[in-house]
């Protein structure tokens, strides 16, 4: 039997196309444009966490939208109050709802069915 050729593969291509549209996508959109987008990109980011916790694991969390919601109120505070950009506050959100993961998700490491929830 022939050895089947390698094929490259599909996540593999998306990825690259997505990635060549965000690089041209600041170059020749609007503002408006480029906020539709970057809601787009981080509600698909929230959803591809519930298919891994509710679709793979089978688990009921809800614990990931709390932490999204910690990443998302750090961001607006640091936008209204310090006059930073949204690329500016991305690491400190980043690190500030994973700290706080941590911390609130320690001690829940052992619960499992409703009580995860």
């Amino acid at each position: 039997m022939r050895a089947p050729v390698p094929m490259p593969a599909r996540p593999t291509i998306v990825t690259v196309g997505l990635l060549a549209l965000a690089i041209a996508l600041p170059a020749f959109s609007s503002n408006y444009v480029i906020d539709v987008a970057l809601t787009i990109v981080t509600y698909s980011i929230l959803g591809l966490g519930l298919n891994i916790v509710v679709g793979y694991a089978g688990l009921l969390d809800l614990g990931y939208a709390a932490f999204f919601a910690i990443g998302a109120y750090s961001t607006a505070l640091l936008e209204t109050l310090l006059g930073f950009s949204f690329w500016e506050t991305l690491p400190f959100s980043v690190a500030f709802a994973g700290v706080s993961g941590v911390v609130i998700g320690y001690p829940t490491l052992r619960l499992r069915s409703d009580y995860l929830a």
